[in-house]
């Protein structure tokens, strides 16, 4: 037990002075904190961490930057992780150098958790093979290069599976899929054989080839023409910018045609049905994968799907004239109505 003893203010001073010059010849610094907001974060300098021998092992979030969704699972990882465990510690990841996360991820047994794809990146290229990285809010684990060494994490995909059934139970008479893509990329190429391997019995695809077509709009009334009973949407920036969604859903609302959203808001937007992330699930899961990381890389990396919330706009569903089943309504977490 420490104790307090009373000095004088003079010896209070030689104390202090003499702690001081004792941590500079260890070559130990008191971190920084910048302040965004009400918020105060940890700045973590290259002499921060003195090594194994004197550095207790830590949890360290690593956020891509600073925004509302990366502190929401911020907060449920805090909240999910066991009473064992090391008090987590929060750095932006502009606030980072590749000497202070080397020096931290020599502690044995310390684990780092990386908020958002750039976050996750920046971590996997300069943490040693060996070092624990969990991740979450990473919408594709590949192309942020999560494809090897002791990497766990939640990706933001719903899987096709959990996606057209959400169709399906929405529009138990849908059987035909509208599709908006890029031939002449990978990703695009790729999702279009995904989707028609993953497509319900019965069910067929229509894709339409955005740079196939003079424009985006072109392209939209190509699809919208045809023999459809609902548009797929996805996360494709190449494909889906903000102008060709207003055009898509302008012209779905002339046709009648309901379209699936990617996300609540493309859903609030006009989509009529689609599904969100749930961001909170998004910490909790992190803090279950992070409690069982090691210091021996998995045979390969661990990247699970997340839990989502199905979403829907009645307002859409009455301009198309359609009636939603009551059970599909009561299953759904975020409905827009206009209120």
């Amino acid at each position: 037990m420490i104790s307090r003893r009373a000095t004088t203010p003079l010896r209070s001073a030689v104390a202090l002075l003499a702690a001081v010059a004792a941590l500079a010849m260890l070559g130990l610094t008191a971190p920084r904190t910048q302040t965004t907001g009400d918020r105060t974060t940890a700045r973590v300098d290259a002499g921060m961490t003195a090594g194994p021998a004197s550095t207790p092992p830590e949890i360290i979030i690593v956020l891509s930057r600073e925004a509302e969704p990366y502190r929401q699972a911020e907060a449920a990882f805090k909240s999910a992780l066991s009473t064992s465990s090391p008090v987590p510690r929060t750095i932006l990841l502009s606030a980072l150098t590749a000497d202070s996360a080397a020096a931290s991820a020599a502690v044995p047994s310390t684990r780092f958790l990386a908020v958002g794809s750039e976050a996750a990146l920046w971590l996997h290229q300069h943490l040693p093979t060996s070092s624990p990285l969990t991740y979450c809010i990473v919408a594709d684990p590949s192309a942020a290069g999560l494809d090897s060494g002791n990497i766990r994490g939640v990706t933001t995909n719903i899987s096709l599976k959990d996606q057209f059934a959400i169709i399906a139970s929405a529009l138990p008479d849908a059987r035909s899929v509208g599709l908006l893509y890029r031939s002449d990329t990978d990703k695009g190429k790729k999702t279009v054989e995904t989707v028609k391997a993953a497509l319900p019995r019965s069910w067929s695809l229509h894709e339409v080839a955005v740079n196939e077509h003079k424009s985006a709009a072109d392209a939209i009334e190509t699809l919208v023409d045809a023999k459809i009973d609902v548009i797929w949407t996805y996360a494709d920036n190449t494909v889906f910018d903000s102008a060709t969604v207003k055009s898509l859903l302008l012209s779905s609302l002339r046709k009648k045609i309901p379209v699936y959203g990617f996300s609540a808001a493309f859903v609030r937007s006009g989509a009529l049905i689609g599904a969100g992330v749930d961001i909170a699930a998004q910490g909790r899961m992190a803090a279950a994968l992070l409690q069982e990381a090691s210091s021996s890389p998995p045979k390969q990396p661990i990247h699970q799907e997340t839990e989502f919330h199905i979403v829907v706009n009645t307002m859409v569903a009455e301009r198309l004239s359609i009636t939603l089943p009551k059970d599909f309504l009561s299953r759904a977490s975020i409905v827009f109505d206009g209120n």
